[in-house]
Order: C-alpha cells, then sequence, then structure tokens
C-alpha cells in the first residue's frame, strides 16, 4: 500500500511518541505491540545481521549527537500524546476471565500477519477522493496559519508533517478494511478513501495538534540554562477568557508584561487567523 502526497511516494509507517506520569496508564500500550509481534520475529530473523549494524550506527549516533533546537526536523516526525492522570479506580476484575487482553491481543496480531504477508495487496495505491483533497487542504492552510501565530516558525514543520501523518493515519484505517472477509479476495488498482475513515483521521489530527503543541512547549531552549519553550503570544491567547472586550485583554496583556499596542495587534491577528470571533 502506498499514496502520493505532494508528488511524492509515501508508505503508512508513522512513529508515536507517548509521555505521561507514572501509572497514568501507559501499561496498556505493550498490548499493541504484541499486534506486530509475529512481524516483528519474521524480520528480526530475516535481517538479524542488519538489525545488529543498525543498533551499533544507533549506539554511535548518541554518543556523539550534539544538542539542537527543539524542532530540529526530528520532533515534527512524530505524533505525540500525552496521558493524564485519572483519579478513577479500575475494576481490575471485570475482564473476561476465560481470555487474557494478552491472548486477545496475539490472536489479533495472527490475523494481522495473515493479511501482511498477501503479496497482491501490497502494490495498492491509496488516494483522497476529491472532495477531501479539497477538505484537506483548506484544514491545514487555516491550522499552519493559526499555529504559526501561536507558536511562530518553529512550528511550523511539524503542521506541515502532521499533514502527512493524516495522510498515513488514513491509508492505514483504509488498508485495514481490507481485512474483512468480503474484500479478502484482492484489490486491484486504486483504492480510494471512504468520507468516514476520511474524518476519522481528521479527528485525530485535531487531538494530536493540541498534544503535539503542548510537549513542543515543554521542551528546552538551546541554552540548557534557558526555561522551555515560552511564546508570549501562545501565553496571551491562553490566558483570555471565552468572552472579553478591550478593557479586558488589555487587562491580561498587563499581567503578561506585553505592551498595549503589541496586544491591540496581536488581537486584530487572532481573529484574522481565525482563533478569535468578533
Amino acid at each position: 500500500m502506498y499514496g502520493i502526497y505532494g508528488g511524492v511516494t509515501v508508505f503508512p509507517n508513522l512513529f508515536l511518541f507517548v509521555t505521561a506520569q507514572a501509572l497514568a496508564g501507559k501499561v496498556r500500550l505493550s498490548l499493541c505491540c504484541r499486534l506486530v509481534e509475529p512481524i516483528h520475529c519474521q524480520l528480526h530473523e530475516t535481517n538479524k545481521l542488519e538489525y545488529e549494524e543498525y543498533k551499533r550506527q544507533q549506539a554511535e549516533y548518541v554518543a556523539n549527537k550534539k544538542d539542537s533546537d527543539a524542532e530540529n526536523g526530528l520532533f515534527s516526525r512524530f505524533m505525540f500524546y500525552y496521558m493524564n492522570i485519572r483519579l478513577q479506580w479500575i475494576d481490575v476484575f471485570a475482564c473476561n476471565e476465560h481470555e487474557s487482553l494478552d491472548q486477545r491481543f496475539d490472536c489479533f496480531g495472527e490475523v494481522f500477519f495473515d493479511f501482511c504477508t498477501i503479496k497482491h495487496y501490497q502494490d495498492i495505491r491509496f488516494s483522497l477522493s476529491s472532495s477531501q483533497q479539497s477538505q484537506f487542504t483548506h484544514y491545514f492552510e487555516q491550522i499552519q496559519q493559526q499555529y504559526w501565530e501561536l507558536l511562530g516558525n518553529d512550528y511550523v514543520g511539524t503542521i506541515r508533517r502532521l499533514g502527512l501523518i493524516t495522510f498515513r493515519v488514513a491509508m492505514i484505517l483504509t488498508t485495514l478494511r481490507l481485512i474483512a472477509p468480503p474484500l479478502r479476495g484482492g484489490w486491484e488498482g486504486l483504492l480510494v478513501c471512504s468520507d468516514t475513515d476520511f474524518q476519522i483521521a481528521m479527528e485525530m489530527v485535531k487531538v494530536l495538534l493540541q498534544h503535539a503543541a503542548y510537549v513542543f512547549r515543554q521542551l528546552p531552549q538551546v541554552a540548557q540554562n534557558q526555561t522551555p519553550n515560552t511564546n508570549p503570544r501562545m501565553a496571551l491567547f491562553e490566558a483570555l477568557p471565552p468572552q472579553f472586550d478591550r478593557t479586558r485583554y488589555i487587562e491580561v496583556a498587563s499581567q503578561l508584561q506585553i505592551p498595549e499596542s503589541t496586544a491591540d495587534k496581536q488581537i486584530a491577528r487572532f481573529c484574522k487567523a481565525g482563533l478569535l470571533v468578533r
């Protein structure tokens, strides 16, 4: 399965970084590894020498890398998700006693492995419909302008790569539909995303945008003695109440040590970018 994005052939590979405090529920993510464990084992045996060389080169990179800015091209290649702790006791006896989650995910992994080894699924081209492409372009044009207003040039790369991530998520959702028995006979040529899967991907990226922005702002600056990324525009935007007038936003700006004239200009820019509505 592949698609054409920006005139370049792309494949549905994704990278996810999850951050959370202890006991926030990260352990559940280990179940996801079981979905690809059969594939991982096969690839590990097939490419054992290549894997050892990769680990050696990775160790060299970690040992020799230098400090760099937060947005150095690596940050924007990841999906980020920050898990909050929920103050809720989970009923640990509510699961099915006859089948553990480990066993269930192992079964899913076997089904996924069988699906991935079907050769004629590997030459399918994925695409969005014309209507979906228009919606996609309109959304990311708007969101790029909005986040540029809030986080500046350093975050633009993240927005643009989240566009590619959204395309890949839609590709994955569409591909997984082929696992259903009615389609196991094969699929030739072009596979167009359904409106349902497109909307799911677009809703997912709205959440990922917020989590990526949160993590981005926690990263340190180049100098080790500096505080995490701070941005007066973002600080002003987040400090504004749901409804306000000029007197109120000038008051908020003053608390943030933002000059009155600067606050006027920034509020106007927020309105132009669609972040605020008069």
